[in-house]
């Protein structure tokens, strides 16, 4: 269960606490149903989330995934270019 980043960077997901995980997965259906921008870029500090209350949260694997879906949500929805090779959509690891 690998991510890999729009930059290359992979991710084994296997390796993550299991409620980073869920959390990511629940990140990720908000991705697939076109969830604004903006309230996508919230949820990745919301109370529920994992991240909440970190004090650094840019070292947490997490962050970094959920960051990258952040930039491929806002690159469909124009608020960014797309300035990488390949899909804008990622190929999801986490698939029943």
């Amino acid at each position: 269960m690998i991510y890999k980043t729009r930059t290359g960077i992979e991710y084994d997901l296997t390796e993550w606490p299991q409620s980073h995980v869920d959390f990511l997965r629940r990140a990720y259906l908000h991705y697939l149903n076109d969830v604004k921008y903006l309230d996508f870029a919230a949820l990745i500090f919301e109370r529920d989330s994992p991240l909440h209350g970190i004090t650094n949260p840019t070292k947490v694997p997490l962050f970094r995934v959920l960051t990258d879906l952040k930039y491929r949500l806002g690159v469909k929805q124009n608020y960014y270019v797309k300035d990488w090779e390949g899909d804008i959509d990622p190929e999801w690891p986490l698939t029943e």
